[in-house]
């Protein structure tokens, strides 16, 4: 119980209580969903031990947001958090040794929390989804057979191709006029669809990028205005270095994205994190040193109605209380 604890960790234990109530949207009344402080990944807790501290509850996901100070439980119902609960807070958990602390959360905030839970690779945002081998080589050939018979359009850095619209580099909005979606990609968006749902808004525009050995794209964050949802990269030929950046963290983190993979870029990691592939012809993985190779990459986003209003440092959209103007 609180009382077993030393003197300093109980003040330390209710610092941590403190921020959790400022910092999420709680609620006064039994949810199905529970935060549980001193279980987080910045406290060194592990995915299996979060499992194991709540063993026996009806916890249908436990999710564990890199950085964060708690875990976030998704249980069968209201009542079986309130279980789990009653038997955590305020007590030592015999999994961990520590203090926990357990709190209903908000349903309203439950996507915010639990639409991705912590990454398979240390220091990756919350809101990265990579699934290995969505396309198998002969869909990578006839996707790319499709894509060589088109014209390229020549940027700087890289050559591109739009499909269902074209994104305007110089507005960072998409021309309204609508492009042809070849049946090809039409197929290819309806598994993404399928296989991570959270996707958001199903996609309607594609951007195909190119880049050969010494290409790259600066650091940036994918227009918050011109698309709605998450971004989805579908990675062709060879695989890459993706630099990532929380500038409001001074956090960056390397990842490795394999070739005929499926990237999904949510949440933070979407919103919040800038991504970047520098110009070299050369990556670095595990120690050794690996050419790179052409590689051609498939990005699927959904056109914004509406310009975004999120409130993120790196939001293009009006500021909070400032209407929305539709762009001239």
């Amino acid at each position: 119980d609180v009382g077993m604890a030393s003197s300093a960790a109980r003040r330390k234990f209710q610092r941590m209580c403190k921020i959790i109530e400022a910092r999420l949207d709680l609620s006064a009344e039994p949810t199905p969903c529970l935060v549980l402080g001193n279980l987080g990944s910045d406290l060194g807790t592990t995915a299996a031990q979060a499992h194991a501290a709540l063993a026996g509850d009806a916890v249908t996901r436990v999710a564990l947001p890199i950085g964060r100070p708690y875990c976030v439980a998704l249980f069968e119902s209201a009542a079986a958090a309130a279980v789990c609960r009653a038997r955590l807070d305020g007590r030592i958990d015999a999994v961990t040794g520590r203090l926990v602390c357990a709190y209903f959360l908000q349903p309203a905030a439950l996507d915010l929390e639990l639409d991705y839970p912590v990454s398979p690779r240390a220091g990756w945002p919350l809101g990265v989804d990579v699934v290995e081998a969505f396309v198998s080589e002969g869909e990578a050939a006839k996707l790319m057979e499709l894509i060589d018979a088109q014209p390229w359009e020549p940027l700087a850095q890289r050559r591109v191709q739009h499909y269902g619209f074209r994104f305007n580099y110089a507005r960072r909005l998409c021309d309204p006029a609508p492009l042809l979606m070849p049946a090809l990609f039409g197929a290819l968006i309806d598994r993404i669809v399928a296989t991570l749902p959270a996707v958001g808004p199903r996609p309607d525009q594609l951007t195909v990028n190119e880049y050969c050995p010494g290409d790259g794209i600066p650091e940036h964050v994918d227009a918050h205005s011109a698309f709605a949802g998450a971004v989805a990269v579908v990675s062709l030929l060879a695989p890459i270095v993706m630099e990532l950046r929380c500038p409001a963290e001074q956090r960056r983190t390397d990842m490795d994205v394999p070739a005929r993979s499926l990237l999904l870029l949510s949440g933070e990691a979407r919103y919040t994190w800038t991504h970047a592939i520098a110009q070299r012809k050369t990556d670095i993985i595990d120690g050794r040193l690996r050419s790179r190779a052409r590689r051609v990459s498939l990005t699927f986003r959904a056109v914004a109605v509406r310009p975004c209003a999120c409130g993120h440092g790196l939001c293009d959209g009006p500021a909070p209380g400032v209407a929305a103007h539709p762009p001239g």
